[in-house]
């Protein structure tokens, strides 16, 4: 399954309007290896500040 196929099985699973963050917390229930990915890819970027 894709990241894409995984982000609209959250939005099928829901059967009312909502807000992207509580998509974001549906998707990290039904997903939780998509949020530690994505965190995981957070720490890796080195960023710097003006």
């Amino acid at each position: 399954m894709t990241i894409t196929d995984q982000y609209l099985e959250a939005l099928q699973q829901v059967d009312e309007w909502i807000t992207v963050g509580e998509w974001a917390v549906k998707i990290s229930e039904l997903f939780p290896e998509l949020l530690e990915n994505a965190e995981k890819q957070a720490k890796e970027q080195q960023t710097e500040g003006l």
